[in-house]
């Protein structure tokens, strides 16, 4: 019954749910979140579902919405859903699943945390949540480079840090480069040093 009440929401209220700001209502999001969580967790009948490389995609279509991130940050199992849908526990009920799946996955969670930063409430809220030790890992442990560069920019938003620019630097491939524009600037020194010859 439950799965049947779930495919309903799924199919009839999650598109427009994802799709439209006007008319959202905080039980819309809260309920989402309940059946993602659920699906990620797999506490009860979550299980049965397979992972599917979708399954953070929502909660991205939610997080870049500043209408939804206010109702998203105010439901108080949302930051701990996004910790567990990095899927860096290594008990998480869904490590079986394909790593290609987990990869995307991670990488849309860890989007929506940087999205989140991006967002002043959602600043603070992750701030209070414990959430940098988190992306501290995600950052070694990522599967993608999109993982962690949402990592990195999220970290760059919760603390002080800064991006470490690292600039390799071939002595091979070395030179000097002049503009056309100076050789004009030469030729008008030349030309007055000759005057004065």
């Amino acid at each position: 019954m439950i799965l049947l009440v779930a495919c309903a929401f799924a199919c009839t209220s999650l598109p427009d749910l994802l799709l439209a700001d006007a008319g959202r209502t905080e039980d819309d999001i809260d309920g989402y979140i309940t059946l993602d969580a659920e699906i990620m967790a797999c506490a009860t009948w979550g299980g049965m579902v397979a992972l599917a490389p979708n399954a953070g995609r929502g909660m991205l279509n939610l997080c870049i919405s500043d209408v939804a991130k206010q109702m998203l940050i105010s439901n108080a199992g949302f930051i701990p859903h996004l910790v567990d849908g990095l899927l860096l526990n290594p008990e998480h009920p869904r490590n079986g699943s394909d790593e290609a799946i987990k990869a995307i996955v991670q990488r849309d969670f860890a989007e929506c945390i940087q999205q989140l930063s991006l967002f002043a409430p959602g600043c603070e809220a992750l701030k209070s949540a414990g959430i940098v030790e988190a992306l501290d890992a995600l950052v070694d442990k990522a599967w993608t480079e999109e993982a962690k560069d949402s990592a990195r920019g999220a970290l760059m938003q919760l603390t002080d840090r800064h991006r470490e620019v690292v600039v390799e630097v071939d002595p091979d491939a070395l030179h000097i480069m002049l503009s056309c524009a100076c050789a004009a600037v030469v030729s008008c020194i030349v030309a007055y040093y000759t005057l004065l010859v």
